[in-house]
């Protein structure tokens, strides 16, 4: 009596908590505690019905089902929590006779076993359930997971086009500037400096163009030295202007303007919003 008492009391609980399990391994499979139906697939037979829950002589839970279509087609399932299944048994025969042998726990003499692994005192392999909420759950995982994917493809592939532009940038830079013939060492002599006319001092400087960058030395307190590297987008060496990244000296930015035809030149200093431009002409 207390056995019956204890099966009763866990079989009120699990109906108050039912709820619908969807297997991971098929989709098409379901047990659903709350209408009492499900829908199984196991090798080729299949079933789907409502189904009842009843205690057998081992004092274990089984689930019996008649398919709706077939009625003929009964399945005695043993499970293994809500996840999987023990065993099952698919029978041929009236589900009134397979009822009344299971109640009685004397084997099948009315119904034809089709399949019977009931005994199993292992989990299935063959199912994996889990609740509804958690397959959602999960689909929603691999939804974001895949989003993430493809995102991590895009900026691949973005980066890799980034990648190719630049060497396409640099490979025209450097075409240009051994055609623009920059290259060189070049003396100078200042002309003016910011806001200063430096015509009458007789100050002179140097600069370096090599394929990197632009050393400039000049006898003035903010241009003693400075060496930079080139900024390859925003140069234009056929037109005679340099672009580059301040890397040792004042300043943030440098440009260049060359023109060699005349002689003439200038240096613009960029730091933030200020900027210094220095004019020059070539010595040669």
């Amino acid at each position: 009596m207390k056995k019956y008492l204890i099966f009763l009391i866990v079989l009120i609980s699990f109906s108050g908590y039912s709820q619908k399990y969807v297997d991971e391994l098929n989709e098409g499979n379901y047990i659903d505690y709350s209408s009492n139906t499900l829908c199984l697939s196991f090798q080729s037979y299949k079933v789907e019905g409502k189904f009842i829950s009843e205690m057998g002589k081992d004092f274990g839970r089984y689930l019996l089902v008649q398919d709706k279509i077939n009625q003929d087609l009964c399945w005695v399932i043993r499970p293994y929590g809500t996840s999987s299944f023990y065993g099952l048994e698919i029978l041929n025969g009236s589900f009134e006779d397979v009822l009344n042998e299971f109640k009685k726990g004397r084997g099948h003499k009315k119904v034809k076993i089709l399949f019977s692994n009931i005994s199993s005192t292992s989990e299935m392999k063959e199912f994996s359930f889990i609740s509804e909420t958690s397959m959602e759950m999960k689909k929603d995982r691999l939804k974001r997971m895949e989003e993430i994917r493809l995102l991590k493809l895009k900026i691949e592939e973005q980066e890799k086009g980034i990648e190719e532009s630049k060497k396409i940038v640099e490979q025209n830079f450097q075409s240009e500037i051994v055609k623009s013939g920059l290259v060189g060492t070049y003396k100078i002599k200042i002309l003016k400096h910011s806001n200063y006319d430096y015509q009458s001092f007789n100050t002179y400087g140097k600069i370096i163009v090599t394929e990197i960058g632009v050393t400039i030395e000049i006898d003035i307190p903010s241009m003693k030295l400075l060496r930079s590297v080139f900024i390859m987008e925003s140069s234009k060496p056929l037109d005679g202007k340099l672009s580059c990244r301040v890397v040792n000296g004042g300043g943030d930015i440098l440009v260049l303007i060359l023109n060699k035809k005349d002689n003439i030149g200038a240096i613009s200093e960029l730091s933030g919003k200020n900027s210094t431009t220095t004019t020059f002409i070539l010595v040669k």
